[in-house]
């Protein structure tokens, strides 16, 4: 029997910084140790009651099955009410995809778009997993050349202006197609 030999791309991943310190949190909490736990945004506290009844009537109600990939008619309309009442932000529900979290999104986003030969631009802040995620699909992630404040969007076409085929990760903002044909992926 052959032995499994991954992609290379899959060599570039590294052990997500994150991922490790919330093992070893995990292991000092096992042994007694009282640490508040800041690693992997869970929140400290149970799931709210109302929560709990509304998952529990949903089962009742039989939905239990798979359903849409980008989250259910519903799930969308109540995040496009949550974006405009907080955030001032109008989206139509095509721009709305929903996933397991930031994370699987822009890695999903990043295999479905960016090309060999592409560069990914990383401007800081970002979170530490950004440049393993885009080093999945390219050789070498550009992070740190840009410093952005974290309560600007990221302005894709000011950065890209210069460059063929990029893909620009941020930390918040909308995702598109800037006037170059590249992908801007900001997380909300």
């Amino acid at each position: 029997m052959t032995a499994f030999v991954p992609a290379a791309r899959v060599s570039r991943i590294k052990i997500s910084p994150t991922t490790a310190a919330a093992a070893r949190v995990r292991e000092l909490k096992a042994v007694g140790h009282d640490i508040v736990d800041m690693t992997i945004g869970e929140p400290d506290f149970d799931t709210p009651n109302h929560v709990k009844a509304a998952a529990h009537a949903a089962i009742d109600r039989g939905e239990t099955k798979y359903t849409a990939v980008n989250g259910t008619p519903a799930l969308r309309h109540a995040i496009l009410a949550d974006f405009k009442r907080r955030l001032g932000l109008e989206y139509a529900e095509n721009e709305i995809c929903v996933g397991g979290g930031a994370k699987q999104i822009l890695f999903l986003a990043l295999m479905a778009s960016v090309e060999d030969g592409a560069e990914v631009i990383i401007p800081a802040p970002y979170w530490v997993s950004y440049p393993d995620m885009a080093g999945a699909y390219v050789e070498t992630p550009i992070y740190d050349h840009y410093k952005l404040p974290v309560d600007q969007p990221v302005r894709g076409p000011a950065i890209v202006e210069q460059r063929e085929s990029t893909a620009v990760v941020g930390p918040s903002g909308t995702a598109n197609v800037d006037g170059h044909g590249n992908l801007v992926i900001n997380i909300i």
